[in-house]
């Protein structure tokens, strides 16, 4: 394979995997199997979806290689990679957060000068 294919095929299976774990309920259930994972059950309470959707989610997620599911134990576990952009979606969260309480420091300490 040259190389050109190789980043090809890498950036692909990046975005693919990016795309999953932006969604909102795709998060949640990450969130949940970290560490020990979790199971259907677990899943479905985390997301708030019924058993089919739940299993269709983990589906994707395994796809785009974030999960893996213990056929033993029916538990579902965040990979190496799930676990690692659930941390960067929270460490950019926690950046998020930073700015917002700077503008909310910014914007009182302007009414009380307006004031």
């Amino acid at each position: 394979m040259k190389v050109e294919e190789r980043q090809e095929i890498a950036t692909e299976m990046t975005l693919a995997a990016v795309h999953a774990v932006a969604d909102g309920t795709n998060y949640r259930m990450l969130l949940a199997m970290r560490g020990a994972g979790a199971s259907a059950d677990e899943l479905m309470a985390a997301s708030g979806l019924g058993g089919f959707a739940a299993r269709e989610r983990i589906g994707q997620l395994a796809s785009a290689g974030l999960a893996s599911r213990d056929p033993q134990s029916d538990r579902v576990t965040a990979t190496r990679l799930g676990q690692g952009l659930v941390g960067l979606v929270e460490r950019v969260c926690e950046r998020f957060a930073a700015k917002l309480d700077e503008r909310y420091d910014e914007i009182g300490q302007l009414g009380k000068v307006r004031r």
